[in-house]
Order: C-alpha cells, then structure tokens, then sequence
C-alpha cells in the first residue's frame, strides 16, 4: 500500500494522470480492511458493490504480477517479494469472497 501511495503522490506532482493507482490504492485498502477484519470480527463499512469492484482491481494485479513473476529468478529478493505480494492478494481476494457469500 505504501509503495502504491507514494507512486500516486509522485504521479500527481508531476501531473500524471493516476486513476489506475488511485483505484489499485483503494482496493489494495479494502483487501486489507477485510482481511483485518475477518481476524477481529469486526464489521467494515464497504458496500457490496465497493467490495466487488476491489475483487476484480485485485485480481487483474494478481494476474499483472504473476506473468511478471513467471519472469523472476528463483532465490532473488525480487522472487521472493512477489510471491508474497502474490499470496497476499490471494488470501484478500478469498476473504472479499467470503464476505460477499
């Protein structure tokens, strides 16, 4: 999320449009909000509409960064970080399922 706000900060500086981070930024925050919320129970203030717009922003990254991934060495920090970063939206995308079942 980080890396995904100062890239949005950037592109508005320079006068970029940003319309791709800002809606990858927002369901990047509601992946994360179910996810926290699914470990403490709590309720979320999403829509269901919100939840299933953030699903598809999520899973079309999922799929940017698996062909990216097929591309990386095996061992490398790269590899590493983007199996994470793969697993993540796997559990935030299953946990935005549940949520909507």
């Amino acid at each position: 999320i980080r890396k995904s706000e100062r890239s949005c900060e950037r592109m508005q500086a320079k006068g970029v449009a940003t319309v791709l981070v800002e809606r990858r930024l927002a369901a990047l925050r509601a992946g994360l909000a179910v996810l926290e919320s699914s470990g403490n129970h709590a309720l979320i203030s999403f829509t269901d509409e919100t939840l299933l717009e953030s699903r598809g922003t999520l899973t079309d990254l999922h799929r940017n960064i698996s062909t990216m991934f097929g591309k990386t060495k095996e061992g490398t920090a790269q590899h590493t970080l983007m199996s994470r970063r793969l697993f993540a939206l796997e559990c935030a995308i299953e946990a935005i399922d549940d949520l909507l079942d």
